[in-house]
């Protein structure tokens, strides 16, 4: 082999790698294009999820703000309805002490009433 035919072997083959690397080139152009949109699509999602992000605690805030409204509207309605409940329990202890004392009264009442029907009985009989 000459000297000529290796050096035309080796400028073609200089030639296929130079090919070669402008495909390459071309490829790694065309990749960072796709990574480029996929870049800004991730960017404009990202964004999208921190508006919503936003709206949340935003929300959350105002949730929280009306829920403790609502517990102490809650927590003032149960002490009135506690005073209520006491004030009925006392009705019912003062109830029925005076059913108690009507009873008593009564049950006195009915001995003495029997008493004195026998009484008058007996003596209209005659057996006293």
């Amino acid at each position: 082999m000459s000297i000529e035919t290796t050096l035309a072997e080796l400028a073609v083959e200089i030639r296929h790698m130079r090919e070669d690397i402008g495909e390459m080139k071309k490829q790694t152009e065309r990749d960072q294009d796709r990574a480029d949109v996929s870049r800004t699509k991730v960017h404009a999602r990202l964004d999208e999820v921190a508006k919503s992000v936003t709206v949340l605690e935003q929300q959350r805030k105002t949730d929280a703000e009306r829920l403790g409204a609502l517990a102490t509207a809650t927590a003032e309605r149960i002490d009135s309805i506690e005073s209520v409940t006491n004030e009925v329990k006392r009705w019912k202890i003062m109830g029925m002490t005076s059913i108690s004392i009507i009873g008593i009264g009564a049950a006195a009442f009915g001995v003495t009433f029997s008493d004195a029907i026998k009484r008058l009985f007996m003596l209209v009989t005659g057996r006293l």
